[in-house]
Order: structure tokens, then C-alpha cells, then sequence
């Protein structure tokens, strides 16, 4: 059954309130819900946040990581410029400057995510042009935005149905049965190989008269003598 919550017209500001500490029994006066179908949206809702927050902290670094690459760039033109025109004044400038950025870059340890990666390497410009760090960057950080974007409100996922238990047996095994059992799986054992096992005796039912054995038979043939 899908995700009622989901579908409100006003779904943002049911999970702003959620995500701001509104309490789940106003919420539920307000719109109209069940307690349990809030919760169950509030749980997705804190699970997608998790996720988005550790996307959205990479997308900064990579933010800044792309800026300084631009800048790199333009600093890198004036270097090259500089020297063809035997500024060397200016060629010195801008080489201690594109110093700087490179260890700026080195400090930061911006994570590149996979997303982010397959957007840089698909481009064009990854083969085709030289001297660029990161080729179409700002793309990159559109589409992953993008789909940061589209993961976070995507409505949330059906309950899985429940496992149907299976039927109990109404009657446990009986000793011939389990003798059974044992006997055909050990019947292509070689001899010895398996301890044949000391199987219980069936309960015998009473019928009140006790079986003869050798000292009652005594008995009786010397109360015959006397």
C-alpha cells in the first residue's frame, strides 16, 4: 500500500515539521493522519535525511574542490601567458599563486563521490582536452544536485509483505518412523561405519496378567511335591 503521506498536497511542510520536532499527535490533528502511518513516514524520512546529509557535506567540498580547479585554470592562462609575453615579473605572480591553489586543493581532501566521478569521466572533455583538472564541473554538480534532489523526495517504498509461517506438524514422529528414516540414510554406509542405534521399545498394553519367568515355575512344582 503506498505511502498515504506521500501523496498530501502538502507533504514538505508535514516533513519540515517532522524534521523540526513537531510532535507526531499534532501532526496527526493537523492532517488528518494515523499515528502509524506518520511514524512509519517519519522513520523513511529519517533515513533519507541520513543519507542526504552525507551527500549533501561531500557536494560543499566538491563545490570548493571545482571553484579552486576554475581558478587554477585561469591561473594557469596568465602563467602561460606571462611567459610567452617574457613578463617574468607577472610569471613569477602567478606561478606562486597557482602554487597556493594547488596546496589549498591537497588540504582539503574533498571525496569525489561515485556519481560525481562516472559525470567527470563520461564528459567529453575528460580525453580531449589537456590542462584541466576537472572537466565540466559545474555539470557534474548539476546532475548530482539533481538526483540528490530527486532521491530525497521520492515517495517512500512499499512494506514488504510478511513471511507466511509455515504449518506446524500435528503429530510428532514415532519411533518407527524415525528407525525409518535413520535405515534409509545410512543404507548405503559402509558396515561399522555408522553405531547402529539402540531404538526404544513400543509401550506393550497391560492386560493384568504377569508374564512367567523361570522362579515362579520352581515354586510350583514344589508345592506339587508337598
Amino acid at each position: 500500500m503506498p505511502c498515504n503521506v506521500c501523496k498530501h498536497n502538502q507533504v514538505k511542510d508535514i516533513d519540515r515539521g517532522l524534521l523540526s520536532g513537531v510532535s507526531l499527535s499534532s501532526l496527526c490533528k493537523t492532517y488528518g493522519f494515523s499515528t502509524e502511518a506518520l511514524h512509519l513516514h517519519h522513520q523513511h524520512l529519517q533515513h533519507k535525511m541520513a543519507l542526504a546529509q552525507q551527500r549533501c557535506h561531500d557536494g560543499l567540498h566538491q563545490g570548493l574542490l571545482c571553484k579552486l580547479s576554475m581558478v587554477m585554470e585561469m591561473v594557469l592562462g596568465v602563467v602561460q601567458g606571462a611567459r610567452a609575453g617574457e613578463d617574468f615579473k607577472l610569471f613569477l605572480q602567478a606561478t606562486r599563486e597557482f602554487t597556493r591553489v594547488v596546496s589549498l586543493m591537497l588540504k582539503m581532501e574533498a571525496r569525489l563521490e561515485p556519481e560525481m566521478i562516472y559525470c567527470l569521466m563520461s564528459s567529453p572533455q575528460w580525453d580531449l582536452q589537456e590542462g584541466i583538472l576537472l572537466p565540466n564541473s559545474t555539470q557534474a554538480l548539476n546532475a548530482t544536485r539533481q538526483s540528490l534532489k530527486v532521491n530525497l523526495f521520492a515517495p517512500c517504498p512499499e512494506p514488504e509483505p510478511e513471511p507466511t509461517p509455515e504449518p506446524a506438524s500435528a503429530h510428532p514422529p514415532t519411533v518407527e518412523t524415525c528407525r525409518h528414516q535413520f535405515e534409509t540414510l545410512t543404507a548405503a554406509a559402509s558396515p561399522g561405519a555408522v553405531p547402529k542405534p539402540v531404538w526404544p521399545q513400543a509401550a506393550q498394553p497391560e492386560t493384568g496378567v504377569q508374564p512367567q519367568s523361570g522362579k515362579p515355575a520352581r515354586n510350583q512344582r514344589e508345592i506339587s511335591a508337598k
